[in-house]
């Protein structure tokens, strides 16, 4: 069995965020509509690119109004990523629906899945959730990688 970590870097740029995603087998880059966002996600991915020579991206869009939405944030990245850095691969990994339950979840300091599980919100990481697990990675690769995971979690 496989075992999946998220990790929410936050907005921006600084070593954190460069040194967990040089760390990740796998990079989803999470951004919402706004302009600001796209460019946060967009500088990020360039970072990656150009710097550490990361050539593959997911992309998650949140709090977007529908799928329509969330394709036209994930086409407006993509222009600029073909245009700029032709290399890269930026695969649509699906949205997280704008939902009035994230806030009230949060408020709570509980997960929208325990307290409005047929939410809109809920259910898409649900789905999500399914996607990534039906999905065979690649074998982690030996060297820094894979020590400085195994390290972390032998503490």
């Amino acid at each position: 069995a496989m075992d999946y970590l998220l990790i929410d870097t936050g907005a921006g740029i600084n070593n954190n965020v460069v040194y967990f995603n040089l760390a990740a087998r796998e990079r989803i880059v999470v951004l919402s509509p706004e302009p600001t966002s796209l460019t946060d996600a967009y500088a990020l991915i360039k970072v990656l690119a150009l710097q550490h020579d990361v050539k593959s991206f997911r992309i998650l869009i949140n709090s977007a109004q529908g799928e329509k939405e969330a394709i036209q944030v994930f086409r407006k990245l993509s222009l600029v990523a073909d245009r700029f850095l032709p290399s890269l691969s930026l695969d649509f990994l699906g949205h997280i629906p704008f939902d009035s339950k994230l806030p009230q979840a949060v408020r709570k300091q509980r997960l929208v899945s325990e307290l409005f599980p047929e939410a809109a919100a809920s259910r898409s990481f649900l789905r999500l959730a399914q996607k990534l697990v039906e999905e065979k990675p690649e074998p982690l690769a030996d060297g820094n990688i894979k020590f400085f995971w195994q390290g972390l979690f032998d503490l």
